[in-house]
């Protein structure tokens, strides 16, 4: 009979994308891809997709010229924009070229799972009697409202 070995300990996140994509320029673009998807308005999503991340250089294949002069001008301000959200990231320019573009991934669904606040009248008894005796009205509204959005529920929204 075998002896089943016990799972090692978890691994931390990064040395798992050290796994999965080895090379730095490949976990640069993994990054970056998702940046250009999620922070960029989708009218550029629609026309510029991010290709590849070479030596610091960030391939975008446009639709049109007209979509590479307006990327080009727009590059510094998007190369600022990369650094702040992915200071990591080590992207120094930016390369525009006319071509087919790949299919858009689908968006994922993101769902809000924001609770939904209570009503005043749902406060635990004890909270309300201790809310009861602030003599601050400001006071009392902020901790109140702060009480409601916490302890709200959580309502899923209706699926599509």
């Amino acid at each position: 009979m075998r002896r089943r070995r016990r799972n090692p300990a978890p691994s931390a996140l990064p040395d798992l994308l050290r796994a999965i994509y080895p090379a730095p320029d490949q976990l640069d673009a993994a990054r970056v891809f998702s940046f250009w998807w999620r922070e960029l308005p989708e009218r550029v999503v629609r026309n510029a997709r991010p290709v590849g991340v070479e030596r610091g250089v960030l391939t975008v294949h446009v639709s049109t010229s007209v979509w590479a002069n307006e990327l080009q001008l727009l590059a510094p301000e998007l190369l600022r924009r990369l650094h702040d959200r992915l200071p990591s990231a080590r992207i120094r320019r930016m390369r525009f070229r006319i071509a087919t573009l790949p299919p858009l991934p689908e968006r994922p669904v993101i769902r809000d799972r924001r609770p939904t606040p209570l009503a005043l009248s749902e406060l635990p008894e004890a909270l309300a009697r201790d809310l009861a005796r602030l003599d601050d009205d400001a006071l009392r509204e902020t901790i109140a409202r702060a009480a409601r959005s916490s302890l709200g529920r959580l309502v899923e929204p209706p699926t599509r």
